[in-house]
């Protein structure tokens, strides 16, 4: 008879993953009597279900649905078929046997006795492989199969976070990192993942990287709001996007996720909560919100037109502990705040913030949960810029006066130094875009990331409190402040 088997799972389905029909047969027994078996040739996996692959790629996709914690030792259901204990040793010298993997021994099962729950004796084979073990064989097959993980903008703030999980929580599968030329490896990854070298401009460079991958995650971008670095954000954040997805096309990766930016959605100027179905309204001439907006096109595009498997995560302005860049934006204000025993003045409007390990943690759950096609705000707080301020001055045990600048005032200050600049081709202290953004409040709703991904995030008080520690640590007692 056939049976097919989903397992119950919404996350196949969510994939788009037809079911898997297994056919079991009935075999004579030592005995004599009847017990069902199931083998390799049985497993019947749909027209372009899956790539090449037979059954590993189906024990795979199966295995991705079950839910499960330690194999030994539990008892799984898939509808009403039970699986039973089994010798974990057997299932991956099994494993080795069928898939090819490399260092494992050609062996079969071991037959030894093994007791249901209730106690009762299950049959004894001799090498057969019963319905049960071979079930939860393929099941653990899944397990035990490398995914191949690419991430771009692995050395960045976002980056490193999420390089750091995927070692933690998926230690079987390969993890690549796309460095720029002479870009420094970050020394906790020495050892642990394979380093891949070009410019995420360079589409030859980027087809070479994704090729072979089943997962890749696209964090690389270019954060600027410098007239003079439009032609390099548009490079990365919108040609750069171009290669990775043709290349994942081409490749025929199992997912992407991409990491864009709230730049890329609009806002409410009333300070009303924007939500992914927002119109972007932000001004043309913010370089780095239309790049963002062009390159998240290109990824929706894809998953609309060419059934590219993608999910973006529009994260907000990134705070907390990990930032390894001294020059970056965020440990510039920590430098200006620590620098003296008093901070004066702030800005009149407020930003949307999250923290960078729940960033991370919303990067991860869009390659389980995400729906393909789909955006997901990932914010973890709504604020004035005086709160974020507040919560800073407090926990570097500084002063702070907050004064908050005429926004009239500092976009005649950014219009007027990035005027100069194109003389001098000095990057400004503040400039035109940034000076019309410091009166305005860009605040986004996290509430579909929550409902769809799963995912929580921490208070602001949390996020601050860290970083102000990060900061410390890291670059005060470094140079001996």
């Amino acid at each position: 008879m056939e049976r097919t088997l989903q397992g119950g799972l919404e996350r196949p389905q969510r994939l788009g993953i037809r079911p898997i029909t297994f056919d079991f047969r009935q075999h004579p027994g030592r005995d004599g009597g009847v017990k069902d078996t199931l083998g390799p040739e049985d497993v019947r996996v749909p027209h372009q279900a899956f790539a090449p692959g037979g059954e590993i790629d189906a024990a795979r996709e199966m295995g991705k649905g079950i839910e499960s914690g330690e194999l030994e030792g539990h008892v799984l259901e898939v509808e009403d078929i039970k699986i039973y204990h089994l010798d974990i040793g057997g299932i991956e010298e099994w494993i080795g046997t069928h898939s090819g993997g490399e260092g494992d021994d050609v062996a079969r099962l071991s037959p030894e006795k093994r007791r249901d729950e209730t106690g009762a004796q299950k049959t004894e084979g001799s090498g057969d492989t019963d319905s049960h073990f071979f079930l939860i064989g393929l099941v653990y097959m899944m397990w035990r199969h490398r995914v191949n993980i690419l991430v771009t903008g692995a050395s960045g703030f976002v980056g490193r976070r999420l390089v750091d999980r995927l070692l933690a929580t998926r230690p079987q599968d390969r993890v690549a990192i796309l460095l720029m030329p002479g870009e420094s490896e970050p020394e906790a990854f020495a050892g642990k993942v394979e380093t891949i070298r070009g410019d995420v401009r360079d589409a030859q460079a980027v087809h070479a990287a994704v090729r072979g991958k089943d997962l890749v995650f696209h964090l690389a971008g270019f954060i600027s709001y410098w007239i003079l670095d439009d032609e390099i954000m548009r490079g990365v954040n919108v040609d750069g996007v171009k290669a990775v997805v043709e290349a994942c096309l081409e490749s025929r990766v199992r997912r992407l996720v991409h990491v864009s930016s709230v730049g890329a959605i609009g806002f409410h100027h009333d300070g009303r909560h924007a939500d992914e179905d927002t119109p972007f309204n932000w001004p043309e001439s913010f370089g780095y919100m239309t790049t963002k907006r062009d390159g998240q096109k290109v990824v929706l595009e894809a998953a609309r037109d060419h059934g590219l498997d993608a999910v973006i995560i529009n994260p907000a302005s990134v705070m907390g502990p990990g930032d390894p860049g001294a020059m970056s934006a965020h440990n510039r204000l920590y430098a200006s705040m620590y620098k003296g025993k008093t901070f004066i003045g702030t800005l009149g409007g407020g930003l949307a913030i999250v923290d960078v390990r729940d960033l991370v943690e919303t990067i991860l759950a869009a390659a389980e949960k995400g729906r393909s096609g789909e955006t997901y705000l990932s914010v973890g707080a709504n604020v004035p810029y005086t709160r974020v301020l507040e919560l800073m001055a407090h926990n570097a045990g500084r002063r702070f006066i907050p004064f908050v600048a005429p926004p009239l005032l500092l976009a005649a200050a950014g219009w007027a130094a990035e005027l100069l600049s194109r003389l001098t081709r000095k990057r400004p202290l503040i400039t035109a875009a940034y000076g019309r953004l410091s009166g305005w409040s860009a605040f986004y709703s996290a509430e579909k990331s929550r409902r769809e991904l799963g995912v929580s995030y921490r208070p602001l008080e949390e996020t601050i409190a860290d970083g102000c520690r990060y900061y410390e640590e890291t670059f005060l007692k470094r140079a001996g402040g």
